[in-house]
């Protein structure tokens, strides 16, 4: 299995068995106000021809920054097997089909799926009213000799279900909160350092008992 960062929570996993393309965020969101970072507008030629050459696609909830309906609609097949979470609602499909895809993979949350021979997933739903049509969610890859968690920006309650399905190899989450708290706040100079302190300590304790 290979893993290749295509920027912000972009990932291309490559794998003998087929090809997950996650998240491909190029062109900037919310009104041009969001960039792309890493930035992703100098990739090789090699590297895009095998992003837009992906066997599946994978996105983890509506946000722009995760969603890129312009360049999903410009760069990929219409017929490329779309990884849906078991979300409660289906707005995620249809904004997919609104973009002209046609072949949906749905799943049922937390339940492993082998989508090729030896390729398994399973996606893990976080159910907030913050992110996207009812949550967030998480992807768990196996090719049957490594195991990849993509968990990007999703607030999981529950390590321990991500890691049931086996030992993981590399996992992927989130390292920043698209929040402005504490920095823009009036305070302290002191307490607003105590605070940006705590944030990043939890920030990092989100992975640790994988």
């Amino acid at each position: 299995m290979r893993a290749t960062s295509i920027g912000h929570a972009g990932i291309l996993i490559e794998t003998k068995a087929g090809s997950i393309l996650c998240d491909p965020w190029f062109i900037p969101a919310f009104l041009g106000s969001w960039c792309v970072f890493p930035r992703n507008d100098q990739l090789s030629e090699d590297l895009l021809q095998r992003i837009s050459h992906a066997d599946f696609l994978y996105v983890s909830h509506l946000h722009g920054d995760h969603h890129d309906e312009a360049w999903l609609t410009e760069n990929l097949r219409r017929d490329i097997p779309v990884l849906l979470p078991g979300y409660p609602t289906r707005e995620q499909r249809r904004r997919m089909e609104a973009l002209g895809f046609t072949n949906f993979i749905t799943t049922i949350d937390t339940e492993e799926l082998e989508i090729a021979p030896g390729l398994t997933i399973a996606i893990h739903v976080e159910t907030s009213i913050t992110d996207g049509p009812a949550g967030d969610s998480a992807l768990v890859v196996s090719d049957g000799t490594s195991r990849l968690v993509n968990q990007n920006d999703c607030r999981t309650t529950d390590l321990g279900a991500l890691s049931a399905h086996g030992p993981v190899d590399l996992h992927w989450l989130q390292y920043s909160g698209a929040i402005w708290y504490p920095m823009v706040y009036e305070m302290p100079e002191a307490e607003k350092r105590e605070r940006c302190t705590a944030k990043v300590d939890a920030q990092f304790r989100r992975p640790c008992d994988m």
